[in-house]
């Protein structure tokens, strides 16, 4: 799958861009709204999940910071952020009425879901393990392409490594950098033990961005608004809850336009994804950093075509470079 995107994908992706924007896809600078993210280590935030995240999602997040200085080459390259601006929502209600606006069946399968008795909470790994797999292999081609199951395939991890009965609450050590399962399921309310998972999401936070690592249904049950029910729930309980883990939060993230295939593209534009160019904040940068000396002093930054400040914000400042 790595291979795929890096060696063949990247050559659809000004074409699918192109394509799902239209005329805004030119001069992308001045047509989109910019999210500024703050993908960086907090003062007191120091456990190991918080350096696993934050390490992760800056490099991840430079392919979507672009720059005056790339070059047609570089451009192609580069993702446009799909996510919702949930500052744009003070409730859920609005969010929902304006979904209903924009697609009544979206807001119509959600109550569909409902009714049919599907509900949503919090879970953790060792609870719904081999549950988990079964969704993943239970379609053969996802939104961004075929599914690899078996033991070469395996997604061995340590945020994976969660005690088994953990709530919500107790698996959050910091609440500027956490990882969540959220489930849809079908059985006895509010019995996870006794209730078959039939679809879940993996979600993270970082800094005032949470999003979407995985979002999978099981194929039985995706025609029954089950990833309609899980999203708005995970919408409502980020735009609504009185909770610190939920605090401070703009937006909530699901990959880029350019990527997955035109349905999922479409269930993403019903659910209010918006195409967002992309700033790394950092309170750490130093008040006589200059971008022109920098990129002179290290000439091996201008070449990979990221932003200067990002890449002492991300690299330069490990690495113990010159900026003056």
């Amino acid at each position: 799958m790595r291979g795929y995107k890096k060696y063949i994908e990247v050559f659809f992706l000004p074409i699918r861009l192109q394509k799902r924007l239209g005329e805004q896809s030119d001069g992308l600078q001045n047509s989109l709204p910019l999210a500024k993210i703050q993908c960086h280590q907090a003062e007191g935030c120091a456990h190991p999940q918080c350096q696993r995240l934050i390490a992760s999602y800056a490099g991840f997040y430079e392919q979507y910071c672009r720059t005056p200085r790339d070059d047609s080459k570089s451009s192609q390259k580069k993702l446009t952020l799909h996510a919702i601006a949930l500052n744009d929502y003070p409730e859920t209600f609005s969010y929902m009425e304006k979904v209903s606006r924009r697609s009544s069946f979206f807001s119509r399968d959600v109550k569909k879901a409902q009714k049919n008795g599907f509900w949503v909470a919090p879970f953790t790994h060792s609870q719904k393990a081999q549950e988990m797999d079964d969704i993943r292999g239970s379609v053969r081609m996802r939104s961004f392409g075929p599914v690899m199951q078996g033991p070469l395939f395996k997604k061995f991890s340590s945020k994976d490594e969660v005690r088994s009965h953990q709530s919500a609450a107790d698996a959050i050590s910091c609440p500027l950098h956490w990882e969540l399962l959220f489930g849809v399921f079908d059985g006895p309310q509010s019995d996870i033990d006794q209730s078959r998972l039939v679809g879940f999401a993996r979600l993270h936070r970082i800094g005032n961005i949470a999003s979407y690592d995985e979002l999978i249904g099981h194929g039985q049950y995706l025609h029954r608004g089950i990833m309609k029910l899980l999203h708005t729930h995970i919408v409502q309980w980020l735009v609504d809850a009185p909770d610190p883990a939920t605090q401070g939060i703009e937006y909530l993230a699901h990959g880029s336009v350019e990527r997955g295939n035109e349905g999922f593209f479409f269930w993403k534009k019903k659910a209010l994804f918006m195409p967002h160019l992309v700033e790394l904040v950092d309170f750490q940068l130093p008040d006589d950093f200059d971008e022109e000396l920098y990129l002179t002093l290290n000439p091996d930054v201008l070449k990979s075509h990221i932003p200067p400040k990002t890449h002492y914000k991300i690299h330069g400042k490990l690495e113990g470079r010159a900026y003056k």
